[in-house]
């Protein structure tokens, strides 16, 4: 196995070597890939807002909780949709590590304003069990 302290030597002398041979010409064409080396080399473990992918910089640490999934990494999607026949009524994309209960509000909100109407009745999965919405709707979560 490979230590870390070879990886992170071995990765400066690469990025060192890469700057030595950019022309002034290049660098404004790799500018963002140079800066984003930079980042990657000097983030450590405890630090807020790393680069966790180069294609995908939006990308974040998402913990689950679970014991055999402790975390993935992406964007949390909240999903609404009609109980009858499956008809989606609004997606949201929620940045940040929230609680899935705390994103209850904004979820109903918009499926709310998407069919122009009022819900009365919401199904939710064990993740938004503690939920902050306060209105006349009748929750039901999977699992309770």
């Amino acid at each position: 196995m490979v230590g870390i302290h070879y990886c992170t030597t071995y990765y400066r002398r690469v990025l060192r070597d890469v700057e030595r041979k950019l022309t002034v010409d290049q660098l404004p064409e790799w500018e963002d890939l140079h800066e984003k080396c930079h980042r990657v080399y000097e983030q450590k473990r405890d630090d807020k807002n790393k680069l966790y992918s180069f294609h995908a910089p939006e990308v974040e640490y998402i913990a689950k909780g679970k014991v055999h999934k402790k975390y993935e990494y992406g964007c949390k999607l909240s999903v609404e949709t009609t109980t009858r026949d499956n008809w989606v009524v609004g997606i949201q994309a929620s940045h940040g590590n929230h609680y899935d209960g705390h994103t209850l509000l904004c979820a109903i909100k918009q499926a709310e304003i998407m069919i122009d109407g009022v819900i009365d009745t919401v199904f939710t999965d064990r993740g938004y069990i503690g939920h902050d919405y306060e209105l006349e709707v009748e929750i039901h979560s999977a699992g309770k």
